[in-house]
């Protein structure tokens, strides 16, 4: 009784009528299982069956799991700096005023429940959230701004007084590593990674970083 449907009709989506008489949701063009948002669904991307709410994210500069971010769950070599290590301080107590600073270099976001950073021989998983492209992280021995000199931390993690060797593991392997074990230090003062050095393999040596 409608000459609209057919099996040998081509099928238009979205318009609530089922062309091709073979059923299924009219506004699910990429057959995921997932309706497109114009259906009141939650695909963000209809024309791609990779792409829908929970699927896994892929290294592909797409919001595969549509949760408004992209490749976070993937985090290369290179893509989270160690830039600013203050790990022995003189007017605090032990474990309680070091600070180590994270760079997101890359182009795309780093969910932070991903990596696990360690300090010395001490291996911390952390719960920050998603860190934008070119944002900083910092990871603090405490949240008292009053031991850290009013800086913003992120987040308290166990940092071993006086480490001098930090490794950065994402979830496809290690992302950086800092070993400043030996170089000329100031206690008190922090070190810093010069602007024009922020590589990972460059950050490996001590000219490479300033007293702060």
């Amino acid at each position: 009784t409608d000459a609209r449907r057919a099996p040998d009709h081509i099928e238009v989506f979205y318009d609530g009528v089922d062309q091709d008489c073979l059923g299924g949701s009219d506004f699910d063009q990429d057959g995921d299982g997932e309706d497109a948002i114009s259906g009141k669904g939650a695909d963000c991307n209809d024309l791609d069956v990779n792409i829908f709410p929970g699927a896994v994210e892929l290294d592909d500069h797409l919001d595969n799991d549509c949760d408004s971010y992209i490749d976070e769950d993937i985090v290369h070599v290179g893509d989270l700096l160690i830039t600013e290590i203050f790990t022995d301080p003189q007017m605090s107590p032990v474990g309680e005023g070091e600070w180590v600073e994270f760079h997101n270099v890359s182009d795309t976001h780093i969910d932070i429940d991903q990596v696990r950073v360690t300090f010395g021989d001490i291996e911390n998983s952390l719960a920050f959230g998603v860190l934008p492209p070119d944002a900083v992280y910092l990871a603090c021995g405490t949240l008292m701004s009053s031991r850290t000199d009013g800086l913003e931390c992120d987040e308290a993690v166990l940092i071993t007084n006086k480490a001098t060797r930090i490794i950065v593991t994402g979830p496809q392997g290690e992302v950086d590593r800092v070993d400043a074990t030996g170089w000329a230090q100031t206690p008190g003062r922090s070190i810093e990674l010069a602007s024009d050095k922020q590589d990972d393999v460059l950050n490996d040596a001590e000219g490479s970083w300033c007293e702060g």
